[in-house]
């Protein structure tokens, strides 16, 4: 079994060897002089905006099962569709 340090490195090349060949961004950068470091802070922050709008488009329903989720602690997949459900036809 290796390291814990050995796991980080051959995670962080598996990663960087993904977005070598998955991302066309990636030659896009290589080109104009930028590093690995700017690709993932722009990525990072593209996910995190698109995060962002889905909570906010969808707000009510979270706050309603963040609601009752304070009253039942756990909710199975059937009530988190009745809450939504309630919410499209309210």
């Amino acid at each position: 079994m290796g390291s814990i340090d050995s796991d980080f490195e051959s995670a962080e090349e598996l990663i960087k060897q993904m977005i070598i060949t998955f991302s066309d961004k990636y030659n896009c950068y290589v080109r104009c002089g930028k590093g690995f470091d700017e690709l993932v802070c722009q990525n990072s922050q593209e996910l995190f905006n698109k995060a962002q709008k889905i909570v906010e488009e969808n707000i009510e329903n979270i706050r309603k099962v963040a609601d009752e989720l304070l009253h039942k602690n756990i909710l199975n997949q059937e009530e988190v569709r009745q809450i939504m459900k309630r919410e499209e036809n309210a």
